[in-house]
């Protein structure tokens, strides 16, 4: 049996240009023997047009393409990555994925890195980024360690573990000598861990009506000083980023065709229909109803 996870985003997520989720922080799961993960991606020819969203993780990801290509959408720009080269992504780099050829095939695998594992081996990891520009050779070299690593991955070796972290130390060697910079305007690392915690309490807490000083209070700072941190590291007041993963949320009810607007108003955690439809029409202009009339011809069900 294969040890990747399956990539179940691009079944379930509307296509590109549907304004259905906004930018979410994205919490990563580890495995137990290795401070890594690794996701298998497959998007087909059913799946026209289906993107995974934007979102940002707290660690790196790096991207190994197997067949077919990616596009990858940055704030800082776009990137397409094919076989035989990968793409690494920043920390807190807010991304979006999708096929670069809609015709084609892709199959690839995302690398994600434990954030403790970094900040153990990069002192001030936090605070530094790395460029995307390789030279050849290097590049050469740092796809044939991730092709290694794949590899052992997978298999069921006496060694896989050993073999697994040569490799990834051995790319974190290259990464880190030659292609690492500090970042401009850096925030204290506690900050950021305080922030995106906080999202990750919000994001559980997600069916319950917000309460901001509640949220301090789990996070054991005074309100005054985390909705200041928070605006400061994500650009969002407290309630506006409630807001948004409910709605999120929302869209993902109405699409799945399984609630009254009702229920669906208490599972998101909105005071009642009044209040859903409200922040509904502030952001889609339109009632949920009208919405999911007009959406729900993007919505693909997984049929595998």
């Amino acid at each position: 049996m294969s040890k990747f996870r399956i990539d179940t985003f691009m079944s379930h997520y509307p296509g590109k240009g549907v304004d259905t989720y906004d930018e979410i922080y994205e919490p990563i799961k580890m495995d137990d023997d290795i401070p890594l993960s690794v996701i298998e991606v497959k998007i087909d020819n059913t799946s026209k047009n289906i993107s995974v969203p934007r979102h940002w993780h707290r660690s790196i990801e790096i991207l190994l393409p197997e067949s077919g290509g990616t596009q990858i959408h940055e704030d800082q720009g776009d990137r397409k990555v094919y076989p035989g080269d990968f793409a690494l992504i920043n920390s807190a780099s807010v991304h979006e994925l999708e096929r670069a050829d809609a015709d084609h095939i892709y199959h690839g695998y995302a690398i994600q890195i434990s954030y403790p594992y970094l900040c153990y081996l990069i002192e001030n990891f936090a605070e530094i980024t790395f460029t995307h520009e390789y030279l050849e050779e290097d590049r050469k070299k740092m796809t044939d360690l991730l092709c290694q690593l794949i590899k052992a991955y997978d298999s069921n070796l006496a060694n896989r573990r050993l073999i697994v972290m040569t490799a990834l130390n051995r790319f974190l060697s290259i990464l880190c000598n030659r292609y690492m910079i500090q970042k401009e305007n850096t925030i204290i690392p506690n900050a950021i861990d305080l922030i995106t915690n906080t999202m990750h309490y919000m994001s559980i807490h997600v069916f319950e009506v917000f309460n901001a000083k509640k949220t301090a209070e789990a996070m054991n700072v005074s309100y005054g000083y985390l909705s200041r941190k928070f605006k400061e590291v994500s650009g969002f007041l407290l309630g506006e980023y409630a807001t948004r993963i409910r709605i999120q949320k929302a869209e993902a009810e109405l699409l799945g065709n399984r609630h009254t607007i009702s229920e669906i108003s208490d599972i998101c955690g909105f005071a009642n229909v009044k209040s859903l439809e409200r922040e509904f029409k502030k952001k889609h202009h339109c009632s949920p109803t009208k919405w999911k009339q007009e959406h729900s011809s993007y919505f693909m069900p997984n049929n595998g």
